[in-house]
């Protein structure tokens, strides 16, 4: 009987033991996974459609925010300071800046996507200077006066979905395979909405739009029509009389019928122009930091583009 006790104890505290082993590895696990940090909703996409369920992934733009005024709390800024790899757009958030001095300190890796596509130029006033490149004193090539809104053109996407392969495998090897997988499976998509994008816009009745903020180049660059922003790269920047008057007469020479604007920005320019020229308003996502209820219902990158696809399609009166 004594026997049968004393097994029985032996029993239990094997199985305590086990318990207490794989919940301690599990949460080892747990804490292996990479922290990945982003600062605005199309790197946090990429790295999401990439990684999947691998990665403890935060987008420190609060959602609906503009990027461009939008400040980290301390708590947000401790949570950057706490991750493995910081992947970002340059020249959208402000406080961008401030803490890469203390993430170089802390070796936490540094990816900036706005590197690794070629770049638009803001404007022609300035060419020369837009042209340039410099050194900074530390011996890092920077850019000047570029558009930084580089994910509008699905092509940018597609290089920048090898990036965020690359940088995550390096990081995290056991999954290469899958973060690799991911990101082909990632680029047909994009591929997908590349294709269609160029063949419901061949052919337009106009190719020139007006939007509320200089945000969509890229895009026009890639599908060949115009844009005429209302405010500059900043949409906190109001135009001036003589610009409203200015974009009222390219809205009735072009034969404009149609002025898109961003939910994440006031409307009242964009409507302003609409009224004055018998247009009416659609809505164009930039995408910097889409709301709760728009990710509910657009899902994802590929989805915002599908829809500012149909917007597009309307506003240069293609297909008819």
């Amino acid at each position: 009987m004594l026997k049968k006790i004393l097994l029985l104890i032996v029993v239990i505290v094997v199985i305590v033991f086990g318990i207490i082993i794989f919940n301690s590895q599990d949460k080892d696990q747990n804490q292996a996974d990479l922290k990945v940090v982003t600062n605005i909703y199309p790197a946090y996409d990429l790295v999401s459609q990439i990684a999947k369920e691998e990665v403890q992934i935060t987008l420190v733009n609060n959602q609906g925010v503009d990027p461009h005024d939008f400040e980290p709390t301390g708590k947000q800024i401790a949570e950057i300071e706490d991750a493995d790899i910081f992947i970002y757009f340059d020249e959208i958030s402000g406080w961008v800046d401030d803490v890469l001095p203390k993430l170089k300190q802390k070796d936490i890796r540094l990816v900036n996507l706005t590197d690794s596509v070629d770049l638009l130029e803001i404007g022609e006033e300035n060419e020369t200077e837009h042209k340039e490149e410099g050194v900074d004193e530390k011996g890092e090539k920077h850019h000047k006066s570029f558009d930084p809104h580089v994910w509008m053109d699905p092509q940018n996407m597609q290089a920048l979905a090898k990036v965020v392969a690359i940088e995550l495998s390096l990081l995290d090897s056991t999954n290469s395979r899958l973060y690799e997988t991911n990101s082909q499976i990632y680029i047909q998509n994009l591929d997908l909405l590349d294709t269609s994008l160029a063949k419901n816009l061949e052919q337009c009745l106009v190719n020139k739009i007006v939007t509320s903020h200089d945000a969509f180049d890229y895009l026009g660059n890639r599908y060949n029509f115009e844009i005429f922003p209302i405010s500059g790269i900043d949409p906190s920047e109001e135009p001036s009389p003589q610009k409203i008057i200015e974009l009222s007469k390219i809205v009735e020479d072009a034969r404009i019928n149609v002025i898109l604007f961003e939910t994440q920005v006031s409307d009242d320019f964009a409507k302003t122009i609409a009224n004055e020229t018998n247009s009416s308003v659609e809505v164009l996502y930039s995408m910097e930091s889409p709301t709760t209820s728009q990710l509910e219902e657009f899902g994802d990158y590929v989805g915002f583009m599908k829809e500012n696809e149909k917007s597009l399609t309307v506003a240069l009166q293609c297909n008819k």
